[in-house]
């Protein structure tokens, strides 16, 4: 996309339409990409967390015996 950019600086027009276009749609589809990416790691590490404070809410084995 840069020597688009720099041809249309120059120039005030876009000689090269079909290279302008794809660089386009592949910046945005590295931006679907990327975002997508970023919300389902999060959810993974939502996720991971509350599994970890499940197991941890459950009481050790053979707890009961040492109290008494």
């Amino acid at each position: 996309m840069i020597p688009v950019i720099g041809t249309f600086m120059q120039t005030g027009l876009v000689p090269r339409f079909p290279t302008a276009i794809l660089a386009t749609g592949l910046m945005l589809s590295a931006i679907l990409s990327f975002m997508s990416g970023l919300i389902l790691d999060t959810v993974t590490r939502g996720r991971r967390e509350l599994k970890l404070l499940a197991y941890l809410s459950h009481r050790a084995p053979g707890d009961d015996r040492r109290k008494s």
